[in-house]
């Protein structure tokens, strides 16, 4: 297996020092790691590089344990290639960094929360909106805080949750610190987070896009009146032009 992940072959490396197949950065801690290890002095197994013969880095996981060997002090040396984990390690890492990033800076409101409606986390986009302060948000519950203008909103939306896993543009309204009732499009997630089954929600005010949809809407139903009137009023005018000349010459056969 040392032969395996070295890509040098027993004979090569029985020529070998220990310390050669090590990077040279790691080289030092690598020492210091293993005599502090041979002396009781650390336990847990230390992290370093190596080059294979192939010049290709490779992570290692390895503990040292002082032995006889053939009636000589030696160090018996357990190696581990911790390459794919460190990899997966840090493209996790990059993949939260990202998160985080989408999280923070989103114009959107994103927020995470429990299912039962506590808040773990929001973003600055939710605050500036809403108007609270992080810390009256975080540990407290949604329909405490009165957020959801129909509480009932909530309870079918988690409903939907558990049984899809997703909701896609819900519209509700949220009440805001203020007062004020905003209408919002709600997506939302499941996902674990911390080892505990949450929801990530981002949340889209529509409220200007409403109002303008009301005000179209008052426009049309405006002119659809003034067309009738108008028509009305035409078809009113017509027999009035004929009334007048019969009135007139009444009024003047009999004042």
């Amino acid at each position: 297996e040392f032969c395996r992940i070295s890509g040098y072959s027993e004979s090569e490396i029985v020529r070998m020092k220990s310390l050669e197949i090590v990077q040279r950065d790691d080289k030092q801690s690598v020492r210091e790691n293993a005599i502090k290890m041979l002396k009781g002095e650390l336990t847990s197994p230390y992290e370093h590089r190596i080059l294979t013969k192939q010049n290709e880095a490779r992570w290692i996981i390895e503990t040292v344990i002082p032995i006889n060997y053939e009636g000589r002090k030696a160090v018996l040396g357990y190696f581990m290639d911790n390459t794919n984990c460190v990899h997966a390690r840090e493209a996790l890492t990059i993949s939260e960094d990202k998160f985080q990033k989408v999280f923070r800076s989103s114009p959107d409101w994103f927020v995470i929360s429990t299912l039962e409606g506590f808040y773990v986390d929001v973003n600055e986009a939710f605050l500036r909106a809403t108007g609270y302060a992080k810390e009256e948000v975080l540990g407290r519950n949604t329909i405490d805080l009165g957020i959801w203008v129909d509480p009932q909103d909530r309870v079918e939306m988690v409903k939907t949750l558990r049984e899809k896993g997703v909701v896609r543009n819900l519209e509700v309204e949220f009440r805001m610190k203020s007062g004020e009732i905003r209408h919002v499009l709600w997506s939302a997630e499941v996902i674990t987070y911390g080892e505990e089954e949450c929801l990530i929600a981002m949340t889209r005010d529509i409220t200007d896009r409403q109002r303008a949809q009301q005000e179209q809407l008052s426009r049309e139903k405006l002119e659809g009146v003034l067309e009738i009137a108008g028509a009305t009023c035409h078809e009113i005018n017509q027999p009035l032009q004929h009334m007048y000349p019969l009135l007139n010459e009444v009024i003047q056969d009999n004042p």
